[in-house]
């Protein structure tokens, strides 16, 4: 039995499952404007808060009105107004 306490201290732990990020529904259809251009991947301002975006539809130039269609893959997807 002393042996087995022994050995239970040198046991690997095993990682838990991380849980995947939940989807925040509440940005989504929300308008903001580019602060970056978008070349894939920017940055837009929605309500003072900066938030990294991916484009849909390819470049979109600094300054123009977005909106957030959908989140893929843990980025909000915005297309051009």
């Amino acid at each position: 039995m002393a042996l087995f306490k022994f050995f239970r201290l040198f046991r690997k732990k095993r990682a838990k499952p991380s849980q995947p990020e939940p989807i925040k529904t509440d940005m989504i259809g929300r308008k903001g404007r580019t602060l970056t251009p978008l070349k894939i991947f920017g940055y837009i301002d929605i309500d003072g808060k900066e938030i990294e975006v991916m484009s849909s539809k390819g470049f979109i130039p600094r300054g123009c009105l977005v909106k957030i269609i959908e989140k893929r893959m843990g980025w909000y997807l915005v297309e051009p107004q």
